[in-house]
Formats: C-alpha cells, sequence, structure tokens
C-alpha cells in the first residue's frame, strides 16, 4: 500500500510538510496493526508499506483501520493498496526480516493501478476474505507489469470517498476550504500556495 499523490505533495508543500504526513500515516498504520493482531508491518517503503497476515480478513480490517485513522488528520492523501493471497518466502536480511515472492509481486503490483482511494484485490484474496469483502465489485481481468497473464481484480473503497481533491498536491479537502474559478469550473485547494500555482498553469 502507498499513498496516492505524495511526490506531487511534497512538490507543493515541501520535505518537512511530507515528512509529517508520513509520519502520521507510518503511526496510524502501525497502531491498526498492532490492534488486529495477526496482521504485520513488514517494512515502510518511503510512502507505502508491506504488510502480512495469515487472514484476508485480518488484513482487510488492518487495511480499513488504518486509513481511518489516517484519515481524521484535517489534510491527508488517500491510500490506495493491493492484496494477494498466497505463499511468500521469508528471508533474513541485515536490515531484518523481509517477504519476497510471486504473492508479494502481484499485491505490488496491484496497488500500483489502483486507484486513489482503492483497494485491489485478486479472487483468491476475496475468496479467503469472505464475507468481510462481500462488497467488493469485480472488475474483470487486468494485466500487470512484468507478470504472466492477465490477473481477475475487485475492487474495494478505502476510506470515505466524498472528500474532494486538491488538484495540485493531491491532499483531501473539504466545502471550506480555498476555492478559486478556472476552466470554467470551481476548485477547491489547501492552501493560498496551491491555489495560485494552479491558476499560474491555467491564465
Amino acid at each position: 500500500m502507498d499513498l496516492a499523490g505524495f511526490t506531487a505533495m511534497t512538490q507543493a508543500h515541501g520535505d518537512d510538510y511530507a515528512a509529517d504526513v508520513h509520519d502520521a500515516f507510518v503511526g496510524a498504520l502501525d497502531a491498526a496493526c498492532t490492534a488486529t493482531l495477526d496482521v504485520e508491518c513488514v517494512k515502510h517503503l518511503g510512502d507505502g508499506a508491506l504488510l502480512v497476515s495469515p487472514s484476508a480478513a485480518g488484513m482487510l480490517a488492518a487495511l480499513r483501520a488504518g486509513v481511518e485513522q489516517q484519515g481524521d488528520a484535517e489534510l491527508c492523501l488517500r491510500v490506495r493498496a493491493g492484496v494477494h493471497c498466497g505463499p511468500v518466502l521469508l528471508v533474513r536480511t541485515a536490515h531484518g526480516d523481509d517477504v519476497l515472492g510471486h504473492t508479494v509481486n502481484v499485491a505490488a503490483r496491484l496497488a500500483g493501478i489502483a486507484a486513489p482511494g482503492e483497494l485491489l484485490m485478486t479472487a483468491a484474496a476475496v475468496a479467503e476474505a469472505g464475507t468481510t469483502a462481500c462488497d467488493a465489485v469485480p472488475l474483470g481481468a487486468r494485466p500487470l507489469r512484468h507478470i504472466a497473464g492477465p490477473i481477475e481484480a475487485w475492487s474495494l473503497p478505502l476510506g470515505t470517498q466524498d472528500g474532494l481533491i486538491d488538484p495540485v498536491c493531491h491532499m483531501t479537502v473539504g466545502p471550506g476550504s480555498i476555492a478559486a474559478a478556472a476552466a470554467g469550473r470551481e476548485w477547491l485547494f489547501c492552501s493560498e500556495g496551491c491555489r495560485d500555482a494552479f491558476l499560474a498553469g491555467h491564465r
């Protein structure tokens, strides 16, 4: 899983701001994994993370809880994630334990094509998750980079979907945010800096 739009947000608001958003994300995710018990965060990868669990239902619970806690922030980025079910290879490294294998690769590729606020799952993961994935929507077979053959993908929303997105930094914004009209419509922004940057490109 990772934070969608992290690169754009970092460019718009700077490294220190990005570090604060990242820390909030890590804290929310770690708290969710601790509360779920059978979900482990193997490693953080910049603005992303790799989670493992013997339970697909537990994985969904941790993802939803982490996104919900992270989304409580006044301004946040939407999360995107991919889940696959299968064996993984545990390896010991100088930096701690890690997991490798086809299962990890498929999950990573699904996360890479997921939309902001979306969780993509394979059919195997949906079947293993049972009723906790009953609201999953089938998307059909999707090609994944460097994965042989298309993979059947299912979509689940992560967090609320009613928030609006700042077109510059991709942070979620609400009705009380800074507004400006451009290109024939009204836009909402998290800050005057994002508003000015957007308008400068639409003159």
